[in-house]
């Protein structure tokens, strides 16, 4: 059954990444500044307790050689291990780690886990898909740490590091935190929507959904955005008050948060 799970899950993280991958939607990490949501952070008085960025790569289509794949892949996660800082420590892979090559290696996946040598938490999937033109690599990377500042330097440099042969990805970069006190529900939408204010944003839409809220927003100084119900969007705040007693748990993203919320 794992086997079968794995590959699924890739595929749906992909498909949500080509959400952001139309020209004019796209993220530009390069010339983007994460600043605006540090300033979000110290405005709602939260304390930030870690970050994560979410990268989707799909690299050029090409034709493997008949038993080649496999290796490709195995090259390219080392390649790409290395130049994100190398594994101080490699962990267990929490599912399979390379299924067998089904028919044209579509069932292929190869992943790696592990402690980088700046803390964080890095978690790589890469896949073959069949396409018109042969197939293509995707590439789903997931880095968590503690401390943001370097993990927001490390999304900065991100497409400079793996974009050399990328056809198409996007970046996405969120910060967590703690506000100290319970919020309720009925006041987090417009308190989300005054941290915005708070920076120079413009403040877009808001969804509810019981103890959580989320709004969305625009700032010039996050890079590109795309564009919703009208909206250009590229900065996402979400509250929660349900999960920590006696606090309120805050997230800051952009374009969007991509993490569990």
């Amino acid at each position: 059954m794992g086997r079968k799970i794995v590959p699924v899950l890739i595929l749906l993280l992909i498909v949500c990444g080509i959400f952001f991958m139309y020209p004019e939607t796209n993220f530009m990490a390069e010339g983007s500044n994460y600043q605006p949501l540090f300033r979000i952070m110290e405005s709602a008085g939260a304390q930030v307790t870690n970050a994560e960025l979410h990268y989707w790569a799909s690299l050029p289509q090409k034709d493997f050689r008949e038993g080649s794949i496999l290796q490709e892949l195995e090259n390219l996660a080392d390649e790409f291990t290395v130049k994100l800082g190398g594994f101080t420590e490699e962990l267990p892979a929490e599912c399979y780690q390379a299924s067998g090559i089904g028919e044209k290696g579509v069932n292929l996946l190869v992943q790696r886990d592990g402690l980088l040598s700046s803390g964080s938490k890095m978690k790589l999937f890469l896949q073959p898909l069949e396409g018109e033109g042969g197939q293509s690599i995707h590439i789903v990377l997931n880095i968590t740490g503690d401390e943001p500042h370097n993990l927001a330097k490390l999304a900065g440099r991100l497409p400079s590091l793996l974009d050399g042969r990328a056809c198409n990805s996007t970046l996405s970069f969120c910060l967590i935190g703690e506000i100290a006190g319970a919020m309720q529900p009925a006041g987090m939408d417009e308190f989300a929507r005054g941290l915005i204010q708070d920076i120079g944003g413009k403040w877009g839409q808001c969804i509810r959904d019981g103890q959580m809220i989320s709004v969305t927003g625009y700032h010039p100084r996050l890079g590109d955005c795309f564009r919703a119900g009208g909206d250009s969007l590229n900065l996402n705040i979400a509250l929660r008050g349900d999960d920590l007693p006696g606090r309120t748990r805050i997230w800051a993203g952009t374009p969007l948060i991509s993490c569990w919320y």
